[in-house]
């Protein structure tokens, strides 16, 4: 006779007995943005070289682009043609004296006008004195004031300015201006011509007939307008 235990009393089966069983799952990780700082920096300095080139480069192409008196001076300026024997006339030495006066104390010292020609067409000869500023840079609307003073100075008791007229047409960029000269004292007592002059922010030139005694100008009177159209025709070539 066999023997079977007894059947298990009915029960409510445990929870765990018909658990699904559910893969195992990773507590989630909060999200981590990239390294920001690093390449923020980079971005930052890319940016900062980007701009400090930016300048250089417009620098430079203000400096290269800015005009400059031609160096020597050209064989001819405008229907000018350079006299290079009239040059070493030392008849000349006053007048280049005064014209390298002008710009010297107009610039406060900054531009000497060093470059000097002489040209002429026919009977009439210019002087021509002009240079580029060294270390200032020169303000081309104080032209007229400064002109004034710098030509008075530069004549001494030996004439007179009768007027400073600023040009509308320079010829170029910059202004400009023309004087009016009346001489006192022999041998050019009772003698008038004109100077003109131009400036920009590097540059300084001036324009004058030639009136030491002895030239083929002397005793020939020079208006400000006709000096105003020869400066006018030679500053393409004395200036690039």
């Amino acid at each position: 006779m066999n023997w079977n235990p007894p059947p298990t009393p009915d029960r409510p089966p445990h929870p765990a007995e018909n658990a699904i069983p559910v893969p195992y799952r990773q507590t989630p990780q909060p999200h981590r943005s990239p390294r920001r700082g690093p390449i923020l920096g980079l971005v930052v300095v890319g940016t900062v070289v980007f701009f400090g080139l930016a300048i250089m480069v417009g620098a430079m192409v203000v400096v290269t682009s800015a005009p400059h008196i031609v160096t020597p001076p050209p064989p001819r300026a405008g229907d000018q043609v350079r006299d290079r024997d009239a040059e070493f006339d030392d008849r000349l030495l006053p007048q280049l004296k005064f014209q390298r006066s002008i710009i010297k104390h107009a610039t406060g010292g900054d531009n000497p006008g060093k470059h000097m020609a002489v040209y002429g067409n026919g009977s009439a000869k210019y002087m021509f004195v002009g240079g580029d500023g060294v270390d200032q840079i020169f303000d081309p609307d104080e032209l007229p004031s400064r002109f004034r003073v710098s030509a008075t100075s530069g004549l001494g008791d030996s004439g007179s300015i009768a007027g400073v007229i600023p040009l509308d047409d320079a010829g170029g960029s910059g202004k400009a201006v023309c004087a009016t000269i009346r001489y006192r004292k022999p041998p050019r007592a009772g003698y008038e011509t004109a100077i003109c002059a131009w400036a920009t922010r590097v540059t300084f030139g001036t324009i004058m007939p030639i009136s030491g005694a002895g030239t083929s100008s002397q005793g020939r009177t020079f208006s400000h307008t006709a000096v105003a159209s020869t400066m006018r025709q030679m500053r393409g070539d004395l200036e690039d």
